[in-house]
């Protein structure tokens, strides 16, 4: 599931952990969120039902971006696309709070449109370690 854009939203990636580089043209972005499943563990002695978190559950996400040709860093994140390779994705929005974690790239293609619209292009994203949520000091 995606949402809308978030006006002065920024995505960004890093195959160093150190250096990142924002991805220009993204269109939409994905919803950033962990996801687990419960398990019951009531016993016999219990009188109200019990239950444990189960691990979490990584979804696949998909990012969409307008194809910029000329854009050194957009090539690269194609580039890592292309390839299945790693990083870590940081997202900013507007209000500084910030998403991050680790992922890896897979299912990269252009997507085909009609005329006159802007080449596109997508790559589904597969969190691999969980999400770190830092909210902004108000």
């Amino acid at each position: 599931m995606t949402t809308s854009i978030i006006a002065g939203s920024k995505f960004e990636f890093s195959t160093d952990d150190t250096t990142f580089t924002e991805v220009k043209g993204i269109q939409t972005l994905p919803d950033f969120r962990e996801e687990s499943g419960e398990r019951e563990v009531t016993s016999v002695s219990d009188t109200v039902r019990q239950y444990d978190n189960e691990m979490d559950s990584p979804t696949e996400q998909e990012l969409t971006a307008f194809y910029i040709k000329s854009d050194a860093d957009q090539l690269a994140f194609r580039t890592l696309a292309r390839q299945k390779g790693a990083c870590t994705i940081k997202v900013t929005y507007s209000d500084g709070e910030t998403v991050t974690f680790e992922a890896k790239l897979k299912n990269y293609g252009i997507m085909g449109g009609d005329a006159p619209s802007t080449k596109m292009w997508a790559c589904v994203i597969r969190r691999t370690t969980p999400i770190e949520f830092n909210e902004a000091s108000s």
